[in-house]
């Protein structure tokens, strides 16, 4: 569950209607749709009655109400302690490819393996990774694509497994195909597309599996992540063969100390290394 997700909440709670809400967040009225759906959907509860009038809270929404405050307030507490002790430490970002396992992802720590330095790590569709790094927006990132030119560098870290999924399919059809998955070319390996093959395609892995099951899209995860969802839901199925792909750390290096790479490599290669 994401902070965004509590604050969207709150937020309509208090105000009682989207549109309000969206301006006291500065998002739009339909992101925070999206992000209540999520909510909903994390909890298994509905959350608001939805009505003509607006949105109020359900018996379930009162109750989780006071705990979405509490945990609000917490972070916001957490965040000032934080900035008062670290404000000498240097802050980097590391933006990691959207297709590893988000849930193991979001488990991982860098701070604690570097001195004096606060990683942060944030998830993005590879090809938002490539321009974010070519415009110097980031100074490190992690993706199935390698650099070598005057200032960008790369280091190999290992391969990542990928498997192809559907909801009550076994094999992979011909003709329209709907595909759901993160941005990597190689992944269309997986589909031995012909002349006449029509491809949609959407990058789209935090929703992947409501796309392979409310529009029976085929769906391209992690196999660790695919795994633990067919675990969880009926009829998910594994076709095809699976794929693997090399992941590399890409840094700037005129804007990266070196003393951070090799902790940054040593997490990752461990996250890698049964894929190698």
């Amino acid at each position: 569950m994401q902070m965004n997700q509590i604050n969207a909440f709150i937020a309509i709670a208090k105000s009682g209607s989207l549109a309000r809400a969206a301006e006291l967040v500065h998002a739009t009225p339909a992101a925070l749709s999206q992000r209540i759906k999520q909510f909903e959907s994390r909890l298994g509860a509905q959350v608001f009655v939805r009505s003509n009038k607006g949105m109020e809270l359900s018996p379930q929404g009162e109750v989780i109400y006071d705990h979405a405050l509490n945990i609000s307030e917490e972070v916001k507490n957490l965040l000032a302690s934080v900035s008062k002790v670290s404000i000498e430490n240097k802050r980097e970002t590391l933006v990691v490819s959207n297709g590893f396992n988000p849930e193991n992802i979001c488990k991982l720590t860098l701070s604690s393996e570097i001195e004096n330095y606060a990683i942060n790590i944030r998830r993005m569709g590879d090809d938002s990774i490539l321009m974010a790094l070519k415009s110097g927006h980031v100074n490190m990132c992690i993706g199935f694509f390698s650099f070598d030119n005057e200032n960008i560098k790369s280091i190999y870290l290992g391969t990542n497994t990928f498997v192809c999924v559907s909801f009550n399919k076994t094999k992979i059809g011909r003709g329209n195909l709907s595909i759901a998955g993160p941005n990597i070319p190689n992944l269309m390996n997986f589909f031995s597309l012909g002349s006449a093959d029509k491809v949609r395609y959407n990058d789209c892995y935090d929703n992947i599996l409501r796309y392979a099951a409310d529009k029976g899209y085929y769906a391209i995860m992690d196999k660790d992540f695919a795994l633990e969802c067919i675990n969880k839901h009926k009829g998910l199925n594994i076709v095809g063969e699976s794929v693997k792909i090399p992941f590399y750390l890409n840094f700037n290096e005129l804007g990266v100390e070196k003393n951070i790479l090799n902790p940054i490599k040593g997490v990752f290669s461990n996250y890698l290394k049964n894929e190698k």
